[in-house]
C-alpha cells in the first residue's frame, strides 16, 4: 500500500520571543492520520523539546519523538556555537480531536523556534512507522548531506529535514531539494532559526541525500524512512480449506 503525499496541516511558522514553550496555529487532528511536527530552535543554551502536545489545557493528545529503535530524530548543539537544535516528533489519534493549538515545550529557555506540521492521510505502518533514523551535521558549508541504509522497501517513504544557522544571525537561505526529493515547506524565524523539508515518496532507492543553499552555513539534518503499510511486493498466503494443493499466494 503507498503512503500517501505528505502535505502541510498548518503554515509553517516561527516565533523569536524568549519563551519555554511555543503554541502552533489551531487545528484538528483526524483519526487515524498520522501528524509529523518538525523544530528548530535557538538558545543562549540549547535546549530539548520535551513534551509535544495537542491540546494541552484541553484533552492532551502527546507526540513522541521520532526514532528507529536507536536513533532519535534530534541533533543538539549542531552549529559551531553550540546553539541549535532540531527535532521530529509523531502522532497517529486513535479519535477525531477538537480544534486546538499544539504546544512545543522545552527544557529551558530558547531565543527563537520555528516549526512545521506535517499531515500523512494514510498508507503508514503503524506499528513500527520509522525503519531508519539518519542524522548528521556540519559547518560552513553550502550542502546538506546524510547516508541513508538500504531502503526496506520501495513503498516506504523518504522525509529529510534540513536546518541552517551561524551564529547569532538570521540565515535567510533558499534550501534546494536535490536528488528528485521535493520541498514540502521552508521557514525561516527571520532572527535565527530556519529549516526546510523534502521528501521523496516512494524513496526511489538512493540512499544519498541532501540538500543545497548559497552562502557558507552551519547545518544539520535528518533523513527518517517512513514504512508503508504493506510493502510493494510483499506476499500474501491465502490457504484453501478445501484443497491444500491450490493454496494461493497474491503480490500486493
Amino acid at each position: 500500500m503507498a503512503i500517501s503525499t505528505p502535505t502541510n496541516k498548518i503554515t509553517a511558522a516561527g516565533s523569536i520571543s524568549n519563551l519555554t514553550q511555543y503554541d502552533t496555529a489551531v487545528v484538528t487532528l483526524d483519526a487515524g492520520k498520522d501528524y509529523l511536527l518538525l523544530t528548530s530552535s535557538y538558545g543562549a543554551t540549547s535546549h530539548t523539546v520535551s513534551t509535544v502536545q495537542h491540546d494541552p489545557v484541553g484533552t492532551p493528545l502527546s507526540f513522541t519523538r521520532i526514532s528507529d529503535g536507536t536513533t532519535s530524530a534530534q541533533k543538539q548543539n549542531w552549529d559551531a556555537a553550540a546553539h541549535r537544535i532540531v527535532e521530529a516528533w509523531r502522532v497517529r489519534p486513535g479519535a477525531g480531536t477538537a480544534s486546538a493549538l499544539v504546544r512545543i515545550v522545552f527544557t529551558g529557555t530558547q531565543s527563537a523556534a520555528c516549526w512545521t506540521l506535517l499531515e500523512i492521510a494514510s498508507g503508514v505502518d503503524n506499528t513500527t512507522p520509522f525503519v531508519k533514523v539518519v542524522v548528521n551535521s556540519g559547518t560552513a558549508g553550502t550542502a546538506a548531506s546524510a547516508t541513508m541504509n538500504a531502503f526496506g522497501a520501495t513503498d516506504n517513504l523518504l522525509l529529510m529535514i534540513v536546518a541552517l544557522g551561524t551564529g547569532t544571525a538570521d540565515p535567510a537561505e533558499n534550501v534546494v531539494a536535490t536528488e528528485s526529493r521535493t520541498e514540502i515547506a521552508e521557514i525561516d524565524d527571520a532572527e535565527r532559526s530556519q529549516h526546510a523539508t523534502h521528501y521523496q515518496n516512494p524513496n526511489g532507492g538512493d540512499t544519498s541525500i541532501g540538500a543545497t543553499w548559497t552562502n557558507a552555513e552551519d547545518w544539520a539534518c535528518i533523513g527518517i524512512e517512513i514504512k508503508a503499510d504493506v510493502p510493494a511486493g510483499a506476499a500474501l498466503f491465502v490457504p484453501d480449506m478445501q484443497n491444500p494443493l491450490f493454496n494461493t499466494v497474491l503480490r500486493m
